[in-house]
């Protein structure tokens, strides 16, 4: 017969997976955040490289809270960022829109 584990031991395990929910729940809400200012960062990446003449090979945000680490996300496909936005800069112009 095995001895039955300690409330100690019940209390470290639940407490590593809570820490992993929260790890998993920060890591979506970056995710959505990233998905949510996709174009923007893309559209400061254009401006950086028509003010430079220089590619810009990566848009990463950085988010900080009082409570965690820094977490710093890269933009996925920064290319296909880029083109979108170029796609409505010429869609806007074509309107007749101005900033």
């Amino acid at each position: 017969v095995e001895p039955a584990p300690l409330p100690v031991e019940h209390d470290v395990a639940r407490a590593a997976r809570e820490h992993a929910q929260r790890h998993l729940e920060q890591k979506d809400a970056h995710e959505a955040k990233v998905d949510h200012y996709r174009l923007q960062g893309a559209t400061y990446a254009v401006a950086l490289e028509k003010a430079t003449r220089l590619p810009v090979i990566q848009v990463s945000f950085a988010f900080l809270s009082t409570d965690s680490d820094a977490v710093f996300a890269p933009l996925p496909d920064l290319q296909g960022a880029i083109a979108e936005v170029h796609h409505v800069i010429e869609h806007e112009g074509a309107a007749g829109s101005r900033p």
